[in-house]
Parts: structure tokens; C-alpha cells; sequence
């Protein structure tokens, strides 16, 4: 038995994740804190998609990077070097559009995709994109690879949850939501600070 997008539907509605469905993938927009799209927006674009009818699933980061000029190589060592120190998130480079993908890819075969295995996967990637977005702009533009001393677990754990707090309120245009969402980015930006003093 493999997955199905409808299950995956599923899932995403009862972590409260919201998605548009096109073409048998499924987008959604999330908040970003560092990162900027092509547009300068703080937000990433994650597509969702089976493959080999629900055996195999990926999530990706559509756009996620444009590269070209001289210090494509210092990104891509970069990106190396995250993949590295990290889990799960792996970086795709196609040379002649210059595009590179942030990526989570697994095979499902007979099993199905759980809420949470979901999760883990959204949050992972958004979150890894988020941290080392001004590493790879920095190696981009300035030819400059310098990785960021990582937080511990526990400091990810709240990071993460702030992140979640933030996603929840994404939409809700209360002044009482826009007043916690604002405390939560300023508290996000300055664990950022304090980590790396």
C-alpha cells in the first residue's frame, strides 16, 4: 500500500497547513524569517508531489535560488557544507538555469506518510533555509563561505515552535494576531543575535 495524495491532503489539514492543489502537487507558502524569495518576500514556496503512483516522495523548495556569476562554486561549497552539518535537507543544482532546490526526497514503498514524518519534513526544510539563508547569500555575493556556529537542541526545539506559532497566525489579520506574530519575530531575532555573539 503507498501513499496517496489524498492522504497527504489529509495530514496537512489536521496540522492546519494550508495548500493549493495544481498539476497533482500540492504548494504552500510559509513565512520566513531571514529568507527572501526572488520577489524579496519573506516567504519560501514548498512543493509536494508523489511519484512512482505514491511509492516515492519528494518536497521541494521551487526557485528557491537563482545563481550565476563568480562565486557560484563558494555557493555550492556552501551548500555542501550545510548538507553536511545538517539532516535531511539536501541541495539540487541544475547549471543551465542556474536553479538550486533545497530537497527532501525518501521512498515510501508499501508504507504511508504519517502527519508527523510530514512535519518534520515541512518544518525541517523551512527552518534549514531560513537559518543559513544569510551563509549562502554571503557565499553568493561575496565569495565568502563561513558557516554559523549551530544552537543546541533545546534552542532548536523553541525556535522551531516559534516558528509554528508563527505559521498558525499567518492570515489571521487581527490586530491581536499581527501584535503576537510581531513578538514572536522579534524574539526570533534576537535568539539570532544572541547565537551569534
Amino acid at each position: 500500500m503507498a501513499t496517496t495524495l489524498k492522504e497527504i491532503r489529509s495530514n496537512l489539514d489536521s496540522l492546519g497547513i494550508r495548500y493549493e492543489e495544481q498539476d497533482g502537487r500540492l504548494g504552500i507558502f510559509f513565512t520566513t524569517e531571514r529568507y527572501r524569495d526572488a520577489e524579496g518576500k519573506a516567504r519560501i514556496l514548498l512543493v509536494l508531489q508523489l511519484d512512482e503512483d505514491g511509492r516515492y516522495f519528494s518536497l521541494f523548495s521551487l526557485g528557491a535560488f537563482r545563481i550565476s556569476g563568480r562565486h557560484v562554486d563558494a555557493f555550492l561549497r556552501a551548500c555542501s557544507m550545510v548538507q553536511w552539518e545538517t539532516k535531511l535537507v539536501q541541495f539540487e543544482y541544475r547549471a543551465d538555469t542556474g536553479e538550486v532546490r533545497p530537497t527532501v526526497e525518501f521512498p515510501l514503498e508499501d508504507g504511508t506518510l504519517t502527519a508527523l514524518q510530514l512535519k518534520r519534513c515541512i518544518l525541517g526544510l523551512v527552518g534549514l533555509v531560513d537559518e543559513y539563508y544569510p551563509t549562502l547569500q554571503r557565499a553568493l555575493a561575496e565569495g565568502i563561505v563561513s558557516m554559523p556556529r549551530r544552537s543546541g537542541p533545546a534552542v532548536q526545539g523553541v525556535r522551531r515552535a516559534l516558528h509554528e506559532a508563527l505559521q498558525e497566525l499567518t492570515g489571521d489579520s487581527t490586530p491581536e494576531a499581527k501584535s503576537r506574530a510581531e513578538q514572536i519575530k522579534a524574539i526570533l531575532t534576537s535568539m539570532h543575535d544572541v547565537e551569534q555573539v
